[in-house]
């Protein structure tokens, strides 16, 4: 089973279910940004962990505290396990930080492989 968040701090009880909850929410919250992008742009849309980042401030901003990118990162290598999201062999440079070393980019699974449910 894939866990959503990975407990390598020895969290308590209580604090690895609210880190639970929040990471099952940024991974719901990547999915719907991906599937509204592909929606309005008409095809299905590839972006960097950076680039979820930039769309996360926009879109998602009023209902979660913005994540580091190390938690988009592994959200989007959950969702990938999941077969929900498909890492592709292209790489680019995120626009909104215009330097550093190239990103993979991301799309959605095709419909027919999104029969996965997110667990916590």
């Amino acid at each position: 089973m894939i866990t959503s968040y990975h407990n390598t701090n020895k969290l308590s009880k209580h604090q690895l279910s609210k880190a639970k909850v929040k990471a099952v929410g940024q991974e719901e919250s990547i999915i719907n940004i991906f599937e509204h992008l592909s929606f309005v742009k008409g095809k299905n849309v590839e972006m960097t962990p950076r680039e979820v980042l930039s769309q996360w401030i926009d879109y998602e901003k009023a209902r979660f505290v913005m994540p580091e990118i190390t938690s988009i990162r592994r959200a989007m290598t959950n969702l990938t396990a999941r077969g929900l999201l498909v890492k592709t062999d292209k790489t680019k440079i995120s626009k909104s930080v215009g330097k550093g070393s190239p990103e993979h980019c991301w799309r959605l699974a095709k419909e027919t492989d999104k029969q996965m449910e997110l667990t916590l």
